[in-house]
Formats: C-alpha cells, sequence, structure tokens
C-alpha cells in the first residue's frame, strides 16, 4: 500500500512524515534471550535488530541461526563474524543448505543441537514462505504440547505474496510496443511472465512486488493487481509486471 502510493499518487513539493517501524516484527520491549531463524535476504529485518541491539545492550543474549545455499551465498557474513567477535552476548550459527540440506523443522532435534535453550528464547523468523511455515508449524506444535506453561514465542515477518486468481472476464491482448510483440494473456498470469515467455526482454528484480524494478510505462488498457484485485491503469502510469495482470487488452511501453 505504501509503495503503490509513493509510485503512483507523490509528487514534487508533497511532504511525507516518518514514524518509527510499526508492526508485530519488532523487538521485545523488555529484555529477553532472542533466537533469530532467517534464511536468504531474509536475514535483512533481523540484521537491523542485531545492529540495534547487540552493541548496545550488554545484557542481550541474541543466537542467530542463517541458511544460505554457500558461504558466499551469506549476506552479511563478515560483519556478523565481527559483532560475534566483538560482543559476547552474540552467537552466530551458518547452516550451508548445499552442504548440508534444507535445516530440517520436521522435529525439534535440529533445534536441539544448534540452540538446547531455544524453548526459553523468543524467536523471530524471516524468509521464504516454506521455510516460515515450517518453522511455524514446530513452534505450534511445540505449544500444542507444552501447554500454556510454555515460554517459547514465535514472530514471523513474511515477504512474499500470494497472487489472486483471475476472473472469467480478466486477460486480453497484450502489446509489447517498442517490441513490436502480440500475445493473448489469461488474468492470471503476470505480465512480467507474460512477455517472457513471448521473448521480450522484461525488467525485473525480486518477482514479488517489493523492489519495483520491473515497472514498465502503461499506454493503454488497464491491469489488474494480483494481490489485491484491483483493476487500474492510466495512460503513462508505471505499473509493476511481476504482480500485474492483463485486465483486458493492454498495450506496454516496452
Amino acid at each position: 500500500a505504501v509503495s503503490g502510493t509513493l509510485v503512483r499518487s507523490t509528487k514534487p513539493g508533497d511532504v511525507l512524515f516518518l514514524a518509527r517501524p510499526q508492526g508485530d516484527f519488532v523487538l521485545p520491549e523488555h529484555p529477553r534471550p532472542l533466537l533469530m531463524l532467517t534464511a536468504g535476504s531474509g536475514i535483512t529485518p533481523v540484521m537491523s535488530m542485531i545492529r540495534t541491539l547487540v552493541p548496545h545492550r550488554p545484557d542481550s543474549d541474541v543466537v542467530l541461526i542463517h541458511t544460505a545455499r554457500t558461504p558466499a551465498d551469506a549476506i552479511f557474513r563478515e560483519e556478523l563474524a565481527e559483532l560475534a567477535d566483538q560482543f559476547p552476548n552474540f552467537r552466530v550459527i551458518h547452516w550451508f543448505t548445499g552442504e548440508r540440506g534444507r535445516l530440517d523443522f520436521s522435529s525439534t532435534a535440529a533445534l536441539e543441537q544448534l540452540c538446547p535453550d531455544w524453548r526459553q528464547r523468543a524467536a523471530y523468523a524471516c524468509g521464504p514462505e516454506g521455510f516460515l511455515d515450517d518453522a511455524e508449524a514446530l513452534w505450534a506444535a511445540e505449544t500444542a504440547t507444552a501447554g500454556p506453561s510454555s515460554d517459547s514465542t514465535l514472530t514471523i515477518e513474511r515477504f512474499s505474496t500470494k497472487l489472486a486468481g483471475g476472473e472469467g472476464h480478466d486477460g486480453g491482448l497484450v502489446t509489447f510496443e517498442a517490441s513490436d510483440r502480440e500475445v493473448e494473456a489469461d488474468g492470471d498470469t503476470p505480465l512480467l511472465d507474460v512477455g517472457e515467455d513471448a521473448g521480450v526482454l522484461m525488467p525485473s528484480g525480486c518477482r514479488m512486488g517489493i523492489c519495483h524494478s520491473c515497472l514498465t510505462p502503461l499506454r493503454a488498457g488497464q491491469v489488474r493487481d494480483l494481490r489485491t484485485d484491483e483493476v487500474h491503469g492510466e495512460p503513462g502510469q508505471l505499473i509493476q509486471t511481476c504482480v500485474s495482470a492483463a485486465a483486458g487488452p493492454v498495450n506496454l511501453d516496452i
């Protein structure tokens, strides 16, 4: 909602008021041991928490378990190592899936080995959908077993998006004007995929509506936002092709 408003509605001279981050994925108000579970770029919000907490609170107790495919893929690896060397209240555990496979949340065995006191820690997790779904299921099972006496909590930050299905009247002829291509598209397929399947060189990045690298000018027609089902479109408007589908005939300036 915020990104869309900034892209489509703000203009030179507008005044924006900034506030502190809001939501559930924030550090607890009172000190308690923390367990951070991250995978891939999901470490980004957690890294902000670590930078805020670890160097400034000697009484903090933080364990980070970060999974990446290889050591070269581990984001912030050098900075994390420096922080762990400087502050004994911070421990980093890297799990490289290329060597060891996915971190197994089907039972508590892996957590028991990596962080034996995980049940006494407030846990925060951020990463791909499968990673978060597995962690959520493990914590739910543990809570059901331990009952109300359990101290274990899990807070999750999801950075992917679930796309809505199309309606029967959606879809239409998509014209990529600069590429001189036309293709029929349904109402479920993102325009990014439609263009790539047609051989058009489409700009892209995250492919989930976050980074705005795929912004493309709309010349004519309307599109449907696959996240909200909203139909919109005006000539010259920049649209996110990775989360937009054709809502009738569409002309793109690419």
